[in-house]
């Protein structure tokens, strides 16, 4: 699994599968296919997108198939509208780079028991004159990205 994610373990699986009123894993996978097939009717949002973002999307949306449809309009939408927050996201960059010494991001590799992934941000120093909204919150985002991404495989 990439961004070096640990996947949840069955009492995570059978929490988070409870939180979202899912039945099980197979409910899980046939719902997310049930996404696909309305994407493949969206012309206008990206087809490549994987099986594990699908599921995940439908997890944070307590498994409502409206909802995570929102979600999907939304996020590629927003990508659309505001390009300078979600294209060049190249951790190297200078003002990226930069943005490390400022603000420390974090998430934790592992689930809490309940099965949530906590994020940590922390300001390291609230007078520099390096501190750069913009590419915070384009860390930001791109932390996000790898949680939709990554966040909950069923895949372990």
């Amino acid at each position: 699994m990439s961004a070096h994610f640990v996947p949840p373990n069955e009492e995570q699986k059978r929490n988070i599968f409870r939180s979202c009123r899912i039945l099980s894993e197979e409910q899980l996978k046939k719902d997310a296919k049930a996404l696909r097939e309305w994407l493949r009717h969206q012309p206008h949002l990206p087809q490549d997108i994987c099986d594990t973002t699908l599921e995940t999307m439908l997890v944070q949306k307590k498994n409502s198939m409206e909802e995570a449809k929102r979600q999907m309009e939304r996020y590629f939408s927003e990508r659309a509208m505001i390009p300078e927050f979600f294209d060049d996201q190249d951790p190297q960059s200078e003002a990226l780079q930069t943005s490390f010494d400022v603000v420390h991001l974090g998430i934790c590799s592992r689930m809490t028991p309940k099965g949530e992934r906590i994020t940590i941000a922390k300001l390291r120093d609230p007078k520099s004159e390096h501190f750069n909204p913009a590419q915070v919150l384009k860390r930001t985002v791109m932390m996000a990205d790898l949680r939709i991404k990554f966040e909950f495989s069923t895949d372990t």
